[in-house]
């Protein structure tokens, strides 16, 4: 069945013309980031193995043996692919490796949560997505492999720097001569997050300041008025429901400092007074792409980690 599946197939699947399907498999950078993902998901799912012809082309006049890399994420739950954080990490890896006529593959685990070999079979190099606190991984791969948003000292590794993160909030809250303080974890806290709220905490403690730690789901939040200033370090939806909260609730006077992956419309929140961290997971997969791209064309194994370092808003409530 794959061999009878047509370009002009793909297209009518997408709803797009087939010289759109031939444009995203050639890399021609004309498309949209939404098209493109489309595409290469329905590639995914019907089978489809595209000729090569062009991109084998050019990976000989740049004297390339690199045809396509891997985007493995580790969840046995493919909607994860579609989260914001994920599509924007794609995103950014796809930048870089188009450049080189480099096509990207994404992979997720099997039934066994384990990877499959033929599901990797070909692959000149890989991009993990961390962090990998529910599915332990053996990343023994005979290729080179760069993690994402993991804490490895021992491979290659590409992050958000967590201590900054923390840290800056932190110094946010001595600014303001913060005297009851609260880290509000999300009940779904893995080890970046958790290395977020541990930096929060312990700067409030050297700087004699009470802290009260919880999370989330056993929270009360009509206790919020009783804070001067609130640490969030995520997950997205978790800082929303916070958020929302104080706004629909006309909770003004806490100084809310918060983590996101996504954007804010600062506007929306225009009487609260945020301290807003945002990571832009898109800088990540530009970063990770050329440390693969490197690794592969050197030939020699990149240890620690590259920290990214993430962009710093400060609103103050205008009541």
């Amino acid at each position: 069945m794959r061999s009878k599946v047509t370009i002009r197939d793909i297209a009518k699947l997408a709803k797009v013309s087939p010289a759109t399907v031939s444009g995203v498999l050639n890399n021609s950078g004309k498309q949209t980031p939404s098209t493109v993902n489309l595409i290469h998901k329905i590639i995914e799912e019907v089978g489809y193995v595209p000729r090569r012809n062009k991109l084998r082309a050019e990976n000989k006049r740049n004297r390339s043996k690199v045809q396509e890399v891997g985007l493995l994420i580790p969840d046995l739950n493919r909607s994860s692919a579609n989260i914001d954080l994920v599509s924007k990490l794609h995103f950014g890896i796809e930048k870089v490796l188009s450049e080189k006529g480099i096509y990207l593959r994404s992979i997720f685990l099997n039934e066994q949560g384990e990877v499959s070999k033929k599901d990797i079979k070909g692959l000149k190099g890989m991009i993990v997505r961390g962090p990998f606190d529910k599915f332990p991984l053996k990343l023994d791969f005979k290729f080179p492999v760069v993690n994402v948003f993991d804490d490895s000292t021992i491979r290659a590794q590409v992050s958000i720097d967590n201590v900054t993160t923390a840290s800056w909030p932190a110094q946010q809250a001595k600014n303001i001569k913060a005297k009851n303080v609260l880290s509000l974890y999300s009940p779904e806290a893995n080890l970046p997050l958790k290395i977020r709220h541990t930096t929060f905490e312990d700067n409030m403690i050297k700087a004699n300041i009470k802290c009260d730690v919880t999370t989330i789901d056993s929270f009360d939040f009509h206790e919020l008025v009783n804070y001067d200033f609130v640490f969030c370090g995520g997950h997205d939806k978790d800082v929303n429901q916070v958020l929302d909260y104080c706004l629909n609730h006309k909770i003004t006077k806490v100084n809310l400092s918060v983590v996101t992956t996504s954007d804010i419309c600062l506007d929306k929140y225009n009487d609260l007074k945020i301290h807003w961290v945002n990571i832009d997971p898109e800088q990540v997969g530009i970063a990770a792409a050329k440390t693969l791209l490197q690794k592969i064309a050197d030939k020699v194994e990149i240890k620690g980690r590259l920290l990214i370092p993430p962009k710093k808003y400060c609103q103050t409530s205008s009541s």
